[in-house]
Parts: structure tokens; sequence; C-alpha cells
């Protein structure tokens, strides 16, 4: 008999997501399947396994802690699994630059890049199957602005070998960045 044991790897799980980048889908190439271009682990997609346009646009948005989230959600549909992913991100302040570039992009559809705060770097999207991007903005106790995406997809969002971004999209170029240091 064998006796598979999965879980408790141990150390520290720090919660919430500290990054994320935005490509716009129609700029994404594909994204490499793991079975089939396996980096060693499963579900994991080698560091050149995100083929961008030399032109590629990368937008990156840097999380206060806490400020940030992701949850994957598996159900079952008529043609198989089906994974329902969100990330939603709360920032604060109503930044100008960020409500413009928010508003100017609103209606693309997302490849994203996460980096949770123990290290780990996930993709969700992939083309024909980008995120949505959803805004809301509350001046309430504080001023912040809420970012949502959300997409469906076949398989559940791709773990990546490298978070470094020179090595996963060396032909891309970054067009937008936060940055809250005053909050990480």
């Amino acid at each position: 008999m064998e006796t598979n044991v999965y879980g408790n790897s141990g150390g520290v799980n720090s919660g919430f997501l500290a990054r994320l980048w935005l490509i716009p889908i129609d700029e994404v190439l594909g994204v490499l399947d793991p079975e089939l271009f396996s980096s060693g682990e499963a579900f994991t997609v080698p560091a050149s396994g995100l083929p961008t346009t030399e032109e590629a646009e990368v937008s990156r948005l840097n999380f206060p802690a806490g400020g940030g989230s992701f949850e994957e959600i598996l159900t079952r549909g008529a043609e198989g699994p089906v994974y329902t992913m969100t990330i939603e991100a709360m920032l604060p302040k109503n930044e100008t630059d960020l409500l413009a570039f928010l508003h100017r992009n609103q209606a693309r559809r997302w490849l994203a890049i996460c980096e949770d705060r123990n290290g780990g770097v996930f993709v969700s999207g992939e083309p024909g199957r980008g995120l949505d991007l959803f805004l809301t903005r509350a001046i309430v106790e504080t001023s912040s602005i809420r970012i949502s995406l959300s997409g469906r997809s076949w398989h559940p969002a791709f773990r990546l070998e490298d978070a470094d971004l020179e090595t996963l999209l060396p032909y891309s170029r970054i067009t937008y960045q936060t940055d809250y240091k005053n909050y990480l």
C-alpha cells in the first residue's frame, strides 16, 4: 500500500498578494501548457513559458500589506471542470494616475501575474480567455480604489517558475507602475 501525504510543508505562511503584473491579452502569444512543457513541478510553467509580442506593455501594481487577494473556485460544467478566478485589491487613496490608467484600460482583457507574500507567482488568463477588469471607487472613512479582475478557465492558475520580469518577459516594457512604499 502506498501512502501520499499532502500539505503542511511548514514554514511561514503569509497571506495576501504583494504584486500584480497585467499584460493585455492580445499581446500574449500563448501560455505554455505545463503538462507538455514541464518545469518539473505540477501545474508549473517554466520561466520562458509566457511568450508575448515584442511591444507588449506590462503594468505592475504593488499592493500595500493586506491589500490584494486571489481566489480560485472549481465547479463542474457540461464540458468538464471550470475554474473561476478572481483577483481583488484595495489601493489606498484616489490616485489620479492610477484612476486614469484604470479608466483608459477598463475595456481590455488581461493576463494577470500575481505574486503572493510567500514568494509564489501564479498566472491567470490566456489568449481567448483574458480576465475582465472592474473598478470601484470609494470615499468613506478613507479614500480607496478597489480593482477586481475575474475570468474562467479550463485549468487552475499555473504557478510560474520565476518571478523575474526580465526572464519572464524579455521584450516587454513596464508602462505603468504603482509604488506604495509607505504601505509595504
